[in-house]
């Protein structure tokens, strides 16, 4: 007896199994497959797949990217095998269909990285992967309009912030000018760099949650 609860997505993980080049015997829904062997092996394609995208984009990496890659990566790793193990036991049809559905997030997600990891263009989409965003558009020549936005921790912390800053090189100090001591202020130091944002805040606590922040590295994937 299948055990999921939505049959319909099952037939969309085989489909699309059977459409990169699995066997048909193993996992055509018109065979009546064994589920479990197909999104094993499903899972185990895709998670090779995602290896060899990891190490292509490794290299194209700065030091600072490359590492905070890797970081996510592993506590995406984590993340995967805790919610798919409290999903479902181990070894079954959906523990493996919860591991293919987070592995293919994640190659689609590192997929975009590296195409856009030689992009001589900063306008962009940028996600840390911790809920926060910074979207770039270009506005004039060499002038660029930003917006932050982030949700942080289990209590959902916010923050938005947005200007202009021009940009004459790969780092970029943003200046909020005013001479009221009323206003509240928020510089930004953004260093762009193969695939990446980096931002650091400074005296941002008023655009933003206590727990909330605009620090880290944001990933371009569009």
């Amino acid at each position: 007896m299948v055990r999921y609860r939505n049959a319909l997505a099952f037939v969309v993980l085989l489909v699309s199994f059977v459409a990169v080049g699995a066997e048909p015997n193993i996992c055509d829904p018109n065979t009546k497959p064994d589920l479990r062997v197909c999104l094993k092996a499903a899972y185990q394609k895709r998670d090779s797949e995602l290896n060899e995208v990891y190490k292509k984009l490794i290299p194209l990496l700065s030091a600072r990217t490359r590492k905070a890659l890797q970081d996510s990566s592993i506590s995406w790793i984590r993340a995967k095998e805790a919610d798919c193990k409290t999903s479902s036991p181990s070894g079954d049809q959906e523990f493996y269909a919860c591991l293919l559905r987070s592995t293919d997030e994640r190659l689609r997600f590192l997929t975009k990285l590296l195409g856009r990891v030689r992009d001589a263009d900063i306008a962009g989409y940028y996600s840390d992967e911790s809920n926060g965003s910074v979207t770039i558009i270009q506005v004039g020549p060499n002038e660029y309009l930003f917006e932050m936005r982030v949700v942080r921790g289990p209590t959902f912390h916010t923050g938005q912030y947005n200007g202009v800053f021009r940009r004459t090189g790969n780092s970029i100090k943003y200046r909020w000018s005013t001479s009221d001591p009323m206003v509240m202020k928020c510089d930004l130091n953004f260093t762009i760099e193969p695939g990446a944002l980096q931002v650091e805040e400074v005296d941002c606590s008023g655009f933003h949650g206590a727990r909330a922040y605009f620090d880290g590295t944001y990933f371009k994937i569009e």
